[in-house]
């Protein structure tokens, strides 16, 4: 991805939505396109409680190789919100 230029939010995210898949909605579509044939079913859900598994180590990896602290990039407008309502509960 080095053409690209993409910073590691970026390239996380690009990452995550090519991996992940819309199984439901081709689960649903299948059924509605070719009905009565239960192994292409099976294969669709099969697919499913594959996909999980696969997001989970992609983020794992991705999480490896961020640089710096993940943890701080990720750390959002409304979660320093809440710390800050915390710390002024305890005053």
């Amino acid at each position: 991805m080095e053409g690209f230029s993409l910073n590691h939010a970026e390239r996380a995210a690009l990452t995550m939505t090519t991996s992940a898949r819309n199984a439901p909605l081709m689960l649903a579509l299948t059924v509605a396109a070719i009905p009565d044939q239960p192994l292409v079913y099976s294969i669709i859900i099969l697919g499913m409680l594959l996909e999980f598994p696969h997001l989970t180590a992609v983020s794992h990896y991705l999480r490896k190789c961020a640089p710096g602290d993940v943890e701080s990039a990720a750390e959002t407008p409304r979660r320093r919100w809440l710390a800050q309502v915390d710390d002024n509960d305890y005053r």
